[in-house]
């Protein structure tokens, strides 16, 4: 692959999104989000950019590192700010993927812009087929899915749960049935 590939977002799915770029062959992978420990996080899985959404200017970071944009970018979040950005720092030929769900499921898009730039945007729900290389790559050790994981609660606690993974920091909480 060779690309640069920029993820909007440091929840489980913009994680494991980053580390699927890296094992398809992406040579920079940056991840943008708005949490301190979280951006860290995306650091320590191997990103090789985290860019803090509150303070920076993304598509201003991403063209300095990247010049005029990345191959492709992944929004994961479904925040409508992320989403109109994550078309802003596409270079033109480049590729979107749409995977975070914006509340109001419509969001404003400069379709001249799309157009000028030729940038393909695609949509993923649920990554339908994708569970054979998940399960490879995550078998193979390139991609880590415990990691995400900040808790495991039993089911008994599962008021706890809730309330703790509604806190920022939180990636993934599990629910166990033990």
């Amino acid at each position: 692959m060779g690309d640069s590939v920029l993820v909007m977002g440091a929840g489980p799915i913009g994680l494991l999104a980053a580390d699927v770029a890296r094992a398809a062959g992406a040579a920079d992978v940056a991840v943008v989000d708005v949490v301190d420990s979280k951006l860290d996080r995306a650091v320590d899985r191997g990103a090789d950019l985290a860019i803090d959404g509150r303070e920076a200017d993304v598509a201003a970071a991403v063209r300095e590192a990247f010049g005029t944009g990345v191959d492709a970018a992944i929004e994961a979040t479904g925040a409508p700010p992320a989403i109109e950005s994550v078309l802003d720092v596409t270079r033109p030929d480049g590729t979107v993927v749409l995977v975070g769900l914006a509340p109001d499921a419509e969001v404003p898009v400069d379709t001249f812009e799309l157009v000028r730039r030729q940038v393909d945007v695609r949509g993923s729900y649920r990554f339908a087929n994708a569970y054979p290389t998940a399960i490879s790559l995550i078998a193979g050790g390139d991609v880590d899915a415990a990691d995400i994981i900040d808790f495991d609660l039993p089911l008994d606690r599962v008021s706890d749960a809730f309330e703790r993974a509604a806190e920022p920091v939180v990636v993934k909480g599990m629910i166990s049935m033990d």
